[in-house]
């Protein structure tokens, strides 16, 4: 997938089905390009809070004082997982994916424990609206790496973010910032170490 695919299926979305979900398979398609991911297994279990006929605890995690479970969007899961049986230490990764138009940053404030508690289960989180990407690791607590591609805008180009509740409108536009953020998006993504850590 190159930079002016991505942005006609993100511009797609923005006009026809904004919501988190119509962003999976974009997500997903992207991901699956890189070797280290490749390697492993991408599985959406952004339903599994619903507790499913299997096991889905294997794949959550407390989230908040009251110890509720809930579970991330994507996991990347070693090929030998088997969710009859308890994984043993952290798994290499899960992905947080949000809705287009979501400030990510007012969105962790809402709710820390989505990165907090995951990185109780997971070694790296890859958290994103799409146009923002933020990599977070177990181990460098309270620091992540980020690209934004570009910023999410009304329809006269002013910005929406910047910690307020907003509405999504059809006529909402995305102001991209260029190839050079594109790649260097592709950069952060393949240095995600995803090797098994003893």
């Amino acid at each position: 997938m190159n930079f002016a695919e991505y942005r006609w299926e993100a511009e797609l979305i923005l006009r026809q089905t904004p919501a988190e979900c119509a962003l999976y398979p974009l997500i997903d398609e992207f991901l699956r390009e890189f070797p280290k991911i490749g390697r492993l297994s991408l599985r959406c279990i952004a339903l599994y809070q619903a507790k499913q006929v299997w096991e889905p605890e294997k794949l959550m995690f407390p989230m908040g004082k009251d110890g509720k479970l809930a579970a991330l969007d994507f996991a990347i899961l070693p090929l030998d997982f088997d969710y009859k049986k308890t994984p043993k230490g952290l798994l290499p990764g899960a992905v947080e994916v949000k809705a287009i138009y979501t400030d990510l940053e007012t969105e962790l404030h809402k709710k820390p424990g989505q990165i907090t508690g995951g990185l109780s289960r997971f070694r790296r989180i890859i958290y994103t609206n799409g146009l923002e990407w933020r990599v977070y690791e177990k181990s460098s607590p309270g620091s992540c790496k980020s690209v934004s591609l570009g910023e999410y805008t009304d329809k006269s180009g002013g910005s929406v973010r910047k910690g307020r509740i907003y509405s999504p409108s059809s006529s909402d536009k995305i102001l991209w910032f260029g190839e050079e953020k594109w790649q260097e998006l592709r950069k952060m993504i393949e240095g995600i170490n995803l090797e098994e850590q003893k």
